[in-house]
């Protein structure tokens, strides 16, 4: 088990109220693992059964994921942590976990993308976002997230809840894994939580063969590009850490041209997070009406200090007709190497149409379901913007620091030497002769 499921699992169970029974499917715990892979701690006083196909540490029973022997609709909470890898046939897995979960119970299920072969006894698959989905999509309300490099993500997990009776349940979950995401710390292992959904590669511009100048503060890198298409949502940026490790941070900031160039996303990613020649994804709160529009996508860390900045990979020439690169505000040659993804048309037509039927038979008013989607995504671009007004202080503060200290060290070092020339003056047989005179 993987250190971010670890410190995902308790937040999801207290955010989203994880009962028992609880039925962990993979409940092994492998050499190594012994103890550090035990989730039971996170379901206190629930009845919880750890079963896998084989006998050994943390193994309550023998089972098969393929015909489990629980009754339907038993278990409040069904987990599959890094276990589907390992399962000849996922399908039939996922499906008979779902069985035995009651009306409003959770299914929460974890695996690998980009990962090495490990062979316990057997690894069978990777994941894509979409096969999660796929997976999952006989309950709602559902959630796929993704770690990782944003087009090669290194983990997968699905959150999902068997239809309930109760729509005040669903309206729960779904403000539940909004707190989990929001809650999310920023250093945590293998990097930020994203919400995967399926979209559309609107504008794709791949060709980026070499670093640009390294975001030192001060240094800005912008791209302008027109959007073909509506519901912007999402931007991939190939970044390169020059094969170092940085712990600054990296600000990406969306602007409307043709709005006066408001600014209408930030997103905040911690230095470690960047991957050396890979993709960094980008949210941007859902932008119905982008067809045809002029934004700016800038790239700045304010606290970067000598020698620890990140940068954005660009084509030697420029590629992309529409937009223009800039450094610092000048043009230059080349194009950012990006990716714009929007929206896709059907999306939503199960999720966001069954979450906004629990809403209003919960007593929520039309719309709000959309309404505490962009409501979160506000919260989060403050968050970003406040941060990286925090950054550029402190990066401030660092500056002055050492600008005090270099002053500081000057007088001393004048102080040495005034204290230096009066002890020589001192010792001189002129300066005492001319003492003598003198008294």
């Amino acid at each position: 088990m993987r250190d971010s499921m670890l410190q995902l699992l308790p937040m999801l169970s207290q955010e989203l109220r994880l009962e028992g029974p609880a039925l962990e499917i993979g409940a092994l715990q492998t050499e190594g693992q012994e103890d550090y892979a035990d989730v039971r701690a996170f379901f206190p006083g629930a009845l919880y059964v750890g079963g896998d196909m084989r006998p050994g540490h943390g193994v309550d029973c023998v089972i098969d994921a393929h015909q489990l022997a629980v009754r339907e609709c038993a278990v409040a909470t069904a987990l599959l942590i890094d276990t589907l890898e390992h399962v000849q046939s996922p399908f039939v897995a996922v499906e008979q976990a779902a069985r035995t979960l009651k009306p409003g119970g959770v299914l929460v299920i974890s695996s690998v993308m980009n990962f090495p072969i490990h062979a316990h006894p057997s690894d069978y698959w990777r994941f894509t976002p979409a096969a999660f989905d796929y997976l999952l999509a006989d309950l709602s309300p559902r959630i796929v997230l993704t770690q990782g490099d944003a087009e090669f993500p290194q983990n997968v997990i699905g959150i999902a809840m068997k239809p309930a009776t109760d729509p005040e349940r669903e309206v729960r979950f779904d403000e539940g894994v909004q707190r989990v995401l929001s809650a999310w710390p920023e250093d945590a292992p293998a990097g930020p939580l994203y919400t995967w959904r399926p979209s559309v590669v609107a504008l794709s511009q791949r060709q980026a063969e070499r670093p640009l100048l390294v975001l030192e503060s001060g240094v800005t890198i912008g791209q302008s590009f027109v959007c073909p298409m509506d519901g912007l949502e999402r931007i991939d940026v190939k970044m390169s850490t020059f094969g170092r490790s940085h712990n600054c941070h990296v600000l990406f900031r969306l602007f409307d041209i043709d709005d006066g160039r408001k600014e209408i996303a930030a997103y905040r990613l911690f230095g470690p997070h960047v991957l050396d020649q890979g993709w960094t994804l980008v949210p941007i709160p859902l932008q119905p009406k982008s067809k045809g529009r002029r934004y700016l996508l800038t790239l700045e860390s304010p606290d970067a200090l000598f020698g620890e900045g990140v940068t954005a990979m660009a084509s030697s020439k420029t590629v992309y007709e529409d937009g223009q690169l800039t450094i610092t505000g000048e043009a230059t040659t080349g194009s950012l190497g990006f990716q714009a993804h929007c929206r896709a048309a059907d999306w939503g037509v199960s999720q966001g149409a069954r979450t906004e039927a629990a809403r209003a038979a919960a007593g929520g008013a039309a719309g709000s379901g959309q309404a505490n989607e962009m409501g979160w995504e506000q919260v989060r671009y403050l968050t970003a913007k406040l941060n990286a007004e925090l950054d550029a202080f402190r990066a401030d503060q660092v500056k002055a620091q050492v600008g005090l200290d270099m002053r500081l060290e000057a007088l001393l070092d004048e102080s040495r030497e005034a204290a230096s020339l009066a002890r020589a003056v001192k010792r001189n047989p002129l300066a005492r002769i001319w003492n003598r005179l003198l008294g």
